[in-house]
């Protein structure tokens, strides 16, 4: 089915899915696919930053690795016998392919960086060949990855693939050097969309909050006045470089910018200057979400088998629990949003959320009407937990882009947290979710909890990201924010080795008050 670049095991359909597994949890896999009719007809495959995607997946697949050295090596052995058979002189290419190449000889081919591509697969069903799609996917990969801040893309050729050899040359790839079984190609990216501009986000002028905390506890939190931007996940394009979003801190009249989980391609520096301005990445973390294209009998397949016992169990005992009351209970209907704050409400005061962070569900009525006219577009769904028959859970969810469903506003009654609640509220959730059958993603928002990397079937690298003025006061309250995050981080290694992390986070919970 080969069309264009060979890679040895990628014919293999374990080698495949396995890649296109990694490019739901990893952003570094870039796939175009062209389809007839629901029906795949061919695909595009190029990895960003090469080296470092290619050691994370031999650690994941350490089999399927081992096998592709090997096969890579035997394909130089065997190209080395079909290189005279399949001379490229032959077909008016010239010597080793070279004659008709653009010549490249500056690139430093197989460097590895979050602007390099590497190419590793074009492919097109045998009978939709000669018709032009390969080009048409070709095209398109190369903007698809132009968008996301990619400069440069590499490729590697057999040299016995004469149609591959004639493919590239075509669509005016570089040659960079030849050995005995290989052609090394390039192509640069002059012309495509940069999707490192922070302008093209949606900017919000908001009261921005730089908080110094200790863990989980706010010690203060110092306020700005500046711009917002929330980016769906799901629909702006990965970031590069981020820099400063100038022009709509100009248009906004305002100094302070804060992107609150920006994806990204790689990790930032916590400190640095960019565009004449301090940027400050306050925390990078994977954002975990579940992917609701499935069957949920499918999705459960992803546990093992003694997760699922477990979390079976807790289900069966938390439902058990109950005489008068069902075990769950959803609301979307806008008459029904008066019920569900009154009785989520009770349940918000008594949480950790609320008494250690202030983030419990928001009382203000203003907050409950913008709640009722998102449920009349069908953008909001809350969820109750009871146990013993009495609400102990809750989940606040509104649905942005009429895809995505954010878990958002949580909390639970610690009184009851033999039964798990958090743990199995979620199990509930995400199971409703796939019975609806209209929504594409579960947003697990921010945060690298045990329970979201048990529940995720994927994730994204994120930032949250401040920009600053440079100047003396806000370069000192960035190296305290700084300061205080470290000595966190201290504390925190130093209690999780001694083995009391968890017996100290749930003290500091319970016991808390703001």
């Amino acid at each position: 089915m080969q069309h264009g670049i060979t890679m040895v095991g990628l014919g293999d359909i374990g080698f495949l899915t396995a890649v296109v597994k990694d490019s739901f949890i990893c952003n570094c896999v870039n796939i175009i696919l062209a389809d007839l009719g629901g029906e795949i007809i061919g695909w595009s495959i190029a990895v960003i930053d090469s080296r470092s995607y290619w050691r994370r997946f031999i650690l994941r697949h350490p089999l399927l690795g081992a096998r592709i050295v090997f096969g890579r090596l035997s394909a130089r052995a065997n190209n080395r016998g079909k290189r005279e058979a399949c001379s490229p002189t032959a077909s008016g290419l010239g010597q080793n392919g070279q004659m008709d190449w653009p010549r490249c000889s500056t690139v430093a081919w197989g460097s590895s960086s979050t602007s390099i591509a590497r190419h590793i697969d074009i492919t097109v069903v045998e009978q939709h060949r000669q018709v032009g799609l390969g080009s048409q996917l070709q095209l398109a990969h190369i903007e698809s990855l132009g968008k996301c801040g990619v400069r440069r893309v590499d490729a590697v050729i057999s040299q016995g693939n004469v149609a591959s050899i004639k493919f590239h040359i075509k669509h005016e790839w570089s040659l960079v050097k030849t050995d005995e079984s290989m052609i090394y190609i390039s192509k640069d990216i002059e012309c495509a969309v940069q999707a490192n501009d922070s302008d093209s986000l949606s900017w919000n002028p908001e009261r921005i909050l730089l908080p110094f905390t200790l863990g989980e506890v706010c010690l203060c939190a110092l306020k700005f006045r500046g711009i917002r931007s929330d980016p769906d996940i799901f629909k702006v394009p990965t970031m590069g470089k981020v820099p400063p979003p100038v022009s709509a801190l100009k248009n906004a009249g305002r100094q302070v910018a804060y992107i609150y989980s920006c994806p990204l391609y790689s990790r930032l520096p916590t400190f640095s200057l960019v565009g004449g301005h301090i940027r400050y990445v306050s925390q990078q973390y994977q954002h975990y979400y579940v992917c609701l294209d499935q069957e949920f009998r499918d999705y459960l397949v992803g546990f093992s088998t003694k997760t699922l016992s477990t979390l079976m169990r807790k289900v069966r005992k938390a439902e058990s629990s109950n005489r008068q009351r069902q075990l769950f209970r959803t609301y979307s209907h806008p008459d029904d949003i008066d019920e569900f704050f009154d009785t989520a409400l009770p349940i918000s005061e008594k949480s950790y959320q609320q008494q250690l962070l202030g983030q419990g569900l928001p009382r203000a009525m203003e907050y409950r009407e913008h709640v009722k006219s998102d449920a009349e577009q069908g953008r909001f769904l809350g969820f109750l937990l009871y146990v013993e028959d009495t609400p102990v859970a809750y989940n606040c969810c509104p649905v942005r882009g009429g895809n995505a469903v954010l878990y958002d506003h949580t909390g639970y009654d610690p009184e009851f947290s033999k039964y798990s609640p958090g743990t199995v509220l979620q199990y509930k959730i995400i199971e409703n979710l796939f019975e609806k059958g209209r929504f594409g993603f579960y947003d697990l928002c921010t945060g690298e909890g045990r329970h979201k990397e048990l529940f995720a079937t994927g994730s994204m690298l994120c930032a949250n990201v401040y920009f600053f003025p440079i100047t003396f006061h806000h370069a000192l309250f960035v190296c305290l924010k700084i300061l205080v995050d470290k000595t966190t981080s201290c504390v925190n290694s130093l209690v999780d080795r001694v083995g009391v992390k968890d017996k100290l986070k749930k003290l500091i919970r319970r016991t808390w008050k703001r």
